[in-house]
């Protein structure tokens, strides 16, 4: 999964590298490695993306940002809690994928340099299963985000960039547990407010 988002965002870049005066700006975030893309009551990260990739390509005033990430165990989950806490066979597996999309307008200046609106899309969904244990059950969690945000971005005299953005939005989230016999509960979902704080770093090639 992780080399067909690799490959998929690479597709994407050369394509658009065909158009006159465009650019390209490669980023990520390694904060994400700790934690990022599922999360429990707001603010606990269950999943870290393993790595963020991100793509944007612009011309004029106009960006176009696409991100993806495989999803792993954040930080909170590393290392053998479970074992330490049952038995030693006991091992958590987490696995899943996120993928972003960013329609950006430059405000100021020229694209990809300054100030910019943007909506922002935003799907991940991840498994969780406990290997070891003698069952088949799994935790399987989805949630969306839709918002709007406002961000600037800086390129250097080096051509290195730095991108943050703030907003607002609504995220929506589903958990469900899947039994041995394949039936599914829903045992909670909703929707809160967000306020969403991206940070990226990245190179204009």
């Amino acid at each position: 999964m992780k080399k067909v988002l690799l490959l998929f965002i690479m597709a994407l870049t050369i394509s658009f590298t065909q158009a006159q005066e465009s650019s390209i700006v490669i980023k990520t975030n390694p904060l994400a490695s700790m934690g990022g893309g599922i999360w429990a009551l707001g603010f606990i990260p269950i999943t870290a993306e393993l790595p963020r990739i991100t793509a944007e390509i612009s011309s004029g005033n106009f960006g176009f940002q696409l991100s993806g990430a495989y999803l792993g165990k954040s930080i909170l989950l590393q290392g053998d809690m479970l074992a330490d806490s049952t038995d030693s066979d006991y091992k958590l597996r987490v696995n899943g994928v996120r993928i972003q999309a960013m329609p950006k307008y430059y405000l100021s200046g020229t694209a990809p340099e300054g100030l910019y609106i943007a909506p922002h899309i935003s799907f991940a969904r991840a498994t969780l299963k406990i290997d070891g244990d003698g069952t088949d059950d799994e935790l399987k969690a989805i949630q969306t985000l839709g918002s709007l945000v406002i961000g600037y971005q800086v390129i250097t005299d080096g051509n290195f960039a730095l991108d943050i953005y703030t907003g607002f939005g609504v995220k929506s989230f589903i958990w469900s547990y899947e039994d041995p016999e394949n039936s599914v509960s829903d045992f909670t979902n909703g929707a809160y407010f967000r306020v969403p704080v991206g940070l990226n770093f990245g190179y204009k090639f």
